[in-house]
């Protein structure tokens, strides 16, 4: 199937991505509003095709101000009419007969304005045709004009209707906001308020301090008090020097009797290394009866040993190989059955080959790359094909020369570090997939 792009968006009316929502150049969509958003360098969210919407709008209200003329014009037409017609139908019979000689006047000059009319068709014929012609332009026009406002006002019908929505939930915010800001502004003034008069009772009781110091100055009790704060001073410096000359005396006493427990202590750890010497020799005189025994055995195994492999012709009952040291294998190593490894594997081989059906691998990530020190290498994977006779690579990497992940194909080239872009047959691949912006 062919990839499914779902832009950033959103089905609630008047909602605005917020700077945080979108990177720069990204578009999002109101599906109520039926309006588009992106993002400037800038950082600010812009409205797509605002300019053009905005000319619509003066164009709606243009014609709405047209339109509201007209039937103003048309209503104060329609009560002049209706007056006459009540005047007339008021009229008493001396005024029904003036009517009716101003119809009799009217039809004379009627039959001598038809007579006219009919001078001027016969002697101007060609030019009432073309003034025909030009009135039915002007109708055909007059008709297209109408129906194109009337396809304008229903098309903008909504719009219009959502910009009101908007100048009342703008109202409405202000209105909220207005109110906010008085209630904030009343809650400062009384911080500071509080802060002032806080600040005004600290000042005063620091004046009465400094005053009441001057004072005690002035009268030499201050003095007298540091006098006697002085003498008082000596007695603990020298009650202090007591102390510290029993200090120096207790813990001279107590180096002492730790230097001779250390000096016994170090007589038990000589005569503890002498035993520990003898027990050593033995230990290692044991250990190379083991060793000898040890190699008697490896000796009386080199009959087994066949070619690269190492087998054991008489296995235990468990029919395992049970070896709790460390062995060492400098040639192939080939097991038949299943491979059981509790601890870590390190393949240290510049190439390691599977040959199986089904990989399973418990790891919900797999680590590329990881001895990478810099960013010089690309990583991801890739497959082997075949067209004809030609071997051909696909896969995904990331790019290493401006970090963006790439899909390609046809490349005939195996990659090894990088993958060559300007390769033979090196094609942008296709990815099908559903590509969701999500929504604010």
């Amino acid at each position: 199937m062919a990839s499914v792009i779902k832009l950033k968006r959103s089905s609630s009316a008047g909602a605005i991505p917020a700077g945080s929502d979108l990177e720069v150049g990204e578009v999002a969509i109101n599906l109520a509003d039926r309006v588009i958003y992106s993002k400037q360098a800038g950082g600010a969210v812009v409205r797509i095709g605002e300019a053009a919407l905005a000319n619509t709008n003066a164009a709606i209200a243009s014609v709405q101000s047209a339109l509201d003329t007209q039937e103003a014009k048309q209503a104060s037409n329609l009560a002049n009419t209706n007056a006459f017609i009540a005047s007339v139908q008021a009229s008493s019979g001396g005024a029904l007969g003036n009517t009716n000689l101003a119809i009799a006047q009217l039809n004379t000059n009627l039959t001598a304005t038809n007579t006219a009319i009919r001078s001027l068709i016969t002697s101007n014929d060609t030019d009432i045709a073309t003034q025909t012609a030009r009135v039915d332009l002007v109708n055909t026009n007059l008709t297209a004009t109408n129906t194109a406002i009337r396809a304008l006002t229903t098309t903008n019908a909504s719009d219009i209707a959502t910009q009101a929505a908007r100048v009342d939930l703008v109202n409405t915010n202000l209105t909220a906001t207005n109110t906010a800001i008085r209630l904030l502004n009343t809650n400062t003034q009384s911080a500071l308020d509080t802060q002032e008069a806080k600040q005004a009772s600290d000042l005063a009781n620091t004046n009465a301090f400094i005053t009441s110091v001057q004072s005690s100055i002035a009268s030499g009790a201050a003095l007298g008090n540091t006098n006697l704060a002085i003498a008082q001073l000596n007695t603990n410096l020298t009650a202090t020097n007591t102390a510290i000359r029993l200090l120096n005396t207790n813990t001279q006493s107590a180096l002492d009797t730790q230097e001779a427990k250390q000096a016994s202590n170090l007589a038990n750890t000589n005569a503890y290394i002498a035993a520990t010497q003898g027990n050593l020799d033995t230990q290692i005189a044991s250990e190379r009866a083991a060793l000898a025994n040890t190699n008697t055995r490896i000796s009386n195994l080199s009959t087994t040993l066949s070619g690269d492999f190492l087998t054991k012709a008489n296995p235990e009952s468990s029919g395992l190989l049970a070896h709790t040291g460390r062995a060492t294998i400098s040639t192939n190593l080939s097991v038949a059955g299943n491979t059981h490894i509790d601890g870590n594997l390190t393949v240290e081989g510049e190439v390691t080959y599977i040959s199986t059906t089904t990989l399973e691998v418990m790891d919900p990530l797999i680590k590329l790359a990881s001895n990478n020190q810099t960013d010089a290498v690309d990583t991801g994977f890739y497959a082997l094909y075949d067209e004809g006779s030609t071997a051909k690579y696909a896969g995904i990497f990331r790019d290493a020369t401006d970090g963006v992940f790439k899909v390609f194909k046809d490349l005939q080239a195996d990659p090894t570090v990088t993958v060559d872009t300007s390769g033979t047959g090196y094609a942008i691949g296709q990815l099908d997939a559903i590509v969701d912006g999500g929504s604010f």
